[in-house]
């Protein structure tokens, strides 16, 4: 009920800059870009004009301090894929998020189906309102999503992960 919801054109780099350092929940849904070759280069794609303008990338949220963010949901394709460096440094979005100071992250592995993530991500939400943590509810809402025939393969289901507490 106290959500402030950005979209459009107000879903922009800025505001996230803006707001991030002072929430405890934030969630984005967006493009997500993955650039295994330089990973810290890999990106969230934000409202802007031109659009790459609006890329929101690793090395930038490395520079956020979101340490009252309790939770961050990245409801965007990739964004928890990673590289391993050649000093087995993992990065890549989810870690540059962990680094910024919040305590769970939730990410993708793979591209995701907006139908299927979004009942994913409600029922998630539903379940974190009930008072679950991140990786109860996570898991709850995967096993609902798994039992509909509709998104039976694990394409559908499986892609979010839950890191840190």
């Amino acid at each position: 009920k106290d959500a402030k919801v950005r979209t459009g054109s107000q879903a922009s780099k800025k505001s996230f800059l803006d707001a991030a350092p002072g929430s405890k929940i934030i969630h984005i849904a967006s493009h997500g870009i993955f650039l295994p070759e330089r990973p810290m280069e890999s990106y969230l794609a934000l409202s802007a004009n031109p659009p790459r303008a609006g890329r929101l990338s690793a090395n930038e949220i490395l520079e956020v301090d979101l340490s009252r963010a309790s939770l961050i949901v990245l409801s965007a394709c990739d964004t928890g894929r990673v590289e391993i460096s050649k000093g087995d440094e993992i990065i890549g979005l989810s870690r540059a998020f962990l680094h910024a100071g919040t305590n769970s992250l939730v990410a993708s592995l793979w591209p995701l189906s907006d139908e299927s993530a979004a009942v994913i991500i409600e029922k998630f939400y539903n379940n974190i309102r009930a008072g679950k943590s991140p990786a109860k509810s996570l898991g709850l809402a995967i096993r609902k999503v798994k039992a509909d025939s509709k998104f039976a393969h694990p394409f559908y289901w499986a892609p979010f992960e839950v890191i840190g507490g």
